[in-house]
């Protein structure tokens, strides 16, 4: 049991690194310190994301997958009768569990 828990902190490490922890871009402390609170951030968005939201194997994918599959989904924002609506595109093969993920988010809510 021991041993698959530091398995999971080792995949929590390996996915900050694919989040940016791994390049510190700036040559100030102060700004790499930034750099490194927005890394932290993102990492525990995407975990929360995968944890309430997303099923299957979205569920336990890569950053680098969920950021290919969810995050480049190319839609549109529409404004028409004093009302906001986000258009995405049928064709893509993930739309529908983008769509699931913000049902679950509106019953969270």
């Amino acid at each position: 049991m021991r041993h698959r828990r530091h398995g999971q902190v080792e995949n929590r490490i390996k996915n900050l690194k694919d989040c940016g922890l791994e390049r510190m871009p700036f040559t100030s402390f102060t700004a790499n310190a930034a750099w490194m609170e927005m890394v932290l951030c993102a990492a525990d968005l995407l975990a929360w994301t995968q944890q309430l939201l997303l099923t299957g194997d979205l569920a336990v994918a890569e950053p680098r997958t969920l950021r290919y599959r969810i995050l480049h989904i190319a839609g549109r924002l529409i404004r028409s009768a004093r009302r906001t609506w986000l258009r995405l595109p049928e064709h893509w093969p993930w739309t529908g569990d983008l769509l699931d993920a913000y049902r679950r988010l509106a019953t969270i809510t």
